[in-house]
């Protein structure tokens, strides 16, 4: 899980907002995710998912 912890790491650190806790959450594939906050990407809401 450390690859979604260092991605979030430089998102926050680039001024974008990750909704939630900030911690992963185990998504529909299994796989921990998270969501960045739409405003902060044109209206676009964006998910990572670790893989």
């Amino acid at each position: 899980m450390d690859d979604i912890l260092a991605a979030r790491d430089r998102l926050q650190a680039a001024g974008a907002r990750v909704l939630g806790s900030g911690e992963p959450k185990i998504g529909a594939h299994g796989k921990p995710v998270l969501f960045l906050h739409p405003k902060d990407f044109n209206g676009c809401l964006v998910e990572l998912e670790q893989v």
